[in-house]
Formats: structure tokens, C-alpha cells, sequence
């Protein structure tokens, strides 16, 4: 694993990621077609991903200039439903992410998350 979570930020992006200075981003969908989320204009990327509901599977891909751990095979980033990891509500992902796809595991719930812009 490349990335050190939290500790690889310097003090200025870790205060930014916990008070959401730069803002954030949602991504939500109501399906198990993955919804792919790409950067708004002007940001870099996106330091964590927040799980606001249950039942959510995600792929996110790490920004290539930055390093760190894909969340995708091999580093591909694709809309395949076995190449997503499945997360809970609470759940924070943190690293350097410039793609998300969501999508609900369970038919009936939708599947939102909470992007944090890092930069």
C-alpha cells in the first residue's frame, strides 16, 4: 500500500479534509448501474470519500500524478460491477481520487457518498 492515510497530508490538507474548507462534492444513485462521478472544474482531486448510506459499493480511481492505492483492478478504472468494494454508512476512504462510481449493492436504497476536495 502506498498511501499513508491521514498522516501523508501535510498540516494545511489535513486541516482542510476535516473542516471541509475546499467543500465537497455528492455522488448518488439509485440503481446497480454505476453512476461515474468525475472533478468539477478548478479541483485537483479528491482527498476522502464519505459513505452517507448502507448498502454501497464504489470504485475510485487515484489520481495518476499523486500515487497511492487504486480502488479498481490494476489500476484500470472500469464500470464492471465485480470490480467494486462495498462499504457502510460511516465509512471514509481517504486518499487522492480524481474518479468515483457508485452504486447500491441491495435494489430499493440509494447509494450516496461524500467527496472531499483536497486540492
Amino acid at each position: 500500500m502506498n498511501h499513508k492515510g491521514l498522516r501523508q497530508y501535510t498540516g494545511d490538507e489535513a486541516s482542510n479534509l476535516s473542516m471541509n474548507s475546499l467543500g465537497w462534492d455528492m455522488a448518488s444513485v439509485n440503481g446497480t448501474t454505476a453512476a461515474e462521478t468525475t472533478l468539477p472544474a478548478g479541483v485537483i482531486y479528491w482527498s476522502a470519500i464519505k459513505i452517507l448510506s448502507d448498502n454501497v459499493e464504489l470504485q475510485a480511481r487515484c489520481h495518476p500524478d499523486f500515487g497511492g492505492d487504486d480502488f479498481a483492478i490494476s489500476g484500470a478504472y472500469s464500470h464492471g460491477v465485480d470490480r467494486r468494494i462495498k462499504c457502510t454508512h460511516g465509512d471514509v476512504i481517504y486518499g487522492c481520487f480524481d474518479k468515483v462510481s457508485v452504486a447500491e449493492i441491495a435494489s430499493g436504497t440509494d447509494a450516496t457518498v461524500q467527496l472531499i476536495r483536497g486540492k
